[in-house]
């Protein structure tokens, strides 16, 4: 019954094997969880509101500068899985923004910023400051 047991044993330790080596085959083919996608933007959002902030003298900075998310998108076909907006507000007496573009390569997992852009922020009576 010792051998039976054993040889149990083992069948038991290569199956586990098996399949946790599969299941880990099957979710690195399944990509990233979009929740880790996302806190990646995050982060390279939070970075360039810091490189943004960095060079600008406390004077003249909002009390907390911040960027907020505007556009959003899963693409299905194509090179670059996801695209993303973000306004970054930093200013406190120019009217002002950065706008930057990402889009992330699913191929290497990575967010890439592919437009940076200065934006005058429409004024308090409606109209548009030109750009």
């Amino acid at each position: 019954m010792n051998g039976f047991f054993q040889r149990g044993l083992r069948v038991g330790i290569l199956l586990l094997v098996v399949l946790s080596g599969s299941t880990g085959i099957y979710t690195g083919c399944a990509g990233e969880s979009e929740e880790m996608v996302r806190k990646k933007l995050d982060v390279i959002c939070t970075s360039d509101l810091a490189a943004i902030i960095d060079s600008i003298a406390a004077v003249d900075l909002l009390e907390k500068p911040y960027y907020k998310l505007v556009f959003y998108k899963r693409y299905t076909e194509g090179k670059y899985s996801r695209k993303a907006i973000a306004e970054f507000y930093f200013l406190n007496k120019v009217a002002v923004k950065v706008v930057r573009k990402y889009r992330y390569l699913q191929t290497v997992r990575m967010w890439d910023r592919y437009s940076n852009e200065y934006v005058f922020v429409h004024d308090t009576a409606g109209g548009v400051v030109a750009k």
